[in-house]
């Protein structure tokens, strides 16, 4: 008799399931967008088909027998228990984050799209917004150089806002510019994550390459669960990063093992590619907490880059 009820009751919780998802989904889509397409790994036009269903259609929908969406993670590996010990744990996030954003997203769309900060005749309101975007990179903690190469603004504008905003002088020094930082073991794996993030919602989206910096930099940093001071890539070495990639001297190679796509050498020699994940060095797990840049008085003769 038990029996015969529970199976009775399997329809009707997989007919609730499939409203709670429908639901779920046509929520986050009204509220963020761009946000939504990558959590919940489909394409604009059919997302915007569901955020235009009303609520009679969706029930309609969900009277069937079988569950609407599926499992994402839909490798054996993937959904084993690992070594609960703090650098497996990050081991086995990163992968779900990397197979999740690298599978589930199409090519990204051609490069050499001109971004609408660098048009020429910027009005008003164009102005605005670009200040608006340095305000949010220098509290992400950008050097002034990014910002500059990044928005169409005048260097004395941007430097005037980091004082205002950071109390500071600006920083001194060159940025980034080894490749070498990037193919090490953990801040591979970090950089690894926010590209696939930018390559994820570069696919999905139409925002420009500022925008898209910012976005991919805040999921990261999500990831993460740190704040911009404390996070291993900061918002810098990132865009370092997509330069490196534009420049063909970094490429991105999916792994054999766990078909992620990681970051490597453009000149690496081609073959059978294994991860840092899937192939850890010795000493894996043994690295020093990370200490984040750290800032010198304006009295300091020094600054640290980050």
């Amino acid at each position: 008799m038990t029996s015969h009820s529970t199976d009775d009751d399997q329809p009707s919780a997989i007919h609730d399931h499939n409203i709670a998802y429908l639901m779920l989904a046509r929520e986050l889509i009204i509220k963020d967008k761009s946000l939504a397409l990558l959590q919940l790994g489909m394409n604009e036009s059919l997302a915007e088909l569901i955020a235009a269903m009303p609520i009679e259609q969706i029930i309609a929908i969900s009277r069937t027998n079988r569950l609407i969406c599926t499992l994402a993670l839909d490798q054996e590996r993937l959904l084993e228990w690992r070594d609960n010990t703090p650098w497996h744990q990050e081991i086995y996030h990163a992968q779900r984050t990397l197979y999740l954003t690298g599978n589930t997203c199409s090519e990204p769309r051609e490069s050499g799209e001109s971004d609408s900060s660098q048009r020429p005749g910027a009005s008003l309101v164009r102005q605005t917004h670009d200040q608006l975007l340095a305000i949010e990179m220098i509290e992400l903690g950008a050097r002034p150089a990014v910002i500059l190469h990044s928005l169409n603004m005048p260097y004395a504008r941007i430097t005037r806002l980091y004082r205002e905003m950071t109390g500071r002088p600006l920083p001194k020094g060159t940025l980034p510019f080894a490749t070498d930082w990037f193919l090490q073991w953990r801040a591979n794996m970090h950089a690894s994550v926010f590209l696939n993030y930018h390559r994820c919602l570069e696919s999905l989206s139409l925002q420009g390459s500022t925008e898209l910096l910012l976005s991919s930099y805040r999921h990261y940093l999500n990831w993460q669960a740190a704040p911009a001071g404390e996070a291993l890539l900061s918002i810098t070495r990132a865009w370092t990063l997509l330069r490196f990639l534009e420049s063909h001297l970094l490429h991105m190679r999916r792994c054999s093992c766990c078909d992620c796509l990681f970051i490597d050498d453009a000149n690496a020699p081609q073959g059978n590619f294994r991860c840092g994940l899937c192939a850890p060095p010795s000493r894996a797990g043994h690295y020093k907490q990370h200490t984040p840049a750290r800032n010198i008085p304006a009295s300091g003769k020094s600054q640290t880059a980050p």
